[in-house]
């Protein structure tokens, strides 16, 4: 499964992504602990080439990630469980805006 996500927000207004849970496929435990099966990444504008990578349960409940502008850019990748059972839960997070005081 992979798919992108993109929060949009007013004019003058930023994105807010506020996670309730996360839990996806952990980092690998060789020497590169790379997210191999299954990532989220986050990106808090469309210019930014590479966001944060996140798996396992790095994002703690509470956690918000903000945009730099308007947009905030989700990109998530997990592996193929095709005739297996995946007992990760997934994620869950509420989008809001917030007024960005610089802009007029």
């Amino acid at each position: 499964t992979q798919y992108t996500q993109v929060f949009r927000a007013g004019k003058c207004q930023r994105a807010v992504l506020t996670f309730q849970d996360f839990q996806i496929e952990a980092r690998s435990e060789d020497e590169e602990e790379k997210c191999d099966d299954g990532f989220l990444e986050i990106r808090s504008d469309v210019s930014v080439p590479e966001g944060q990578i996140f798996c396992g349960e790095e994002i703690e409940k509470g956690t918000a990630f903000k945009s730099d502008k308007s947009e905030l850019i989700l990109h998530y990748m997990n592996g193929d469980y095709t005739g297996m059972e995946n007992e990760n839960r997934g994620y869950k997070a509420t989008f809001t805006t917030e007024a960005i005081p610089t802009c007029s």
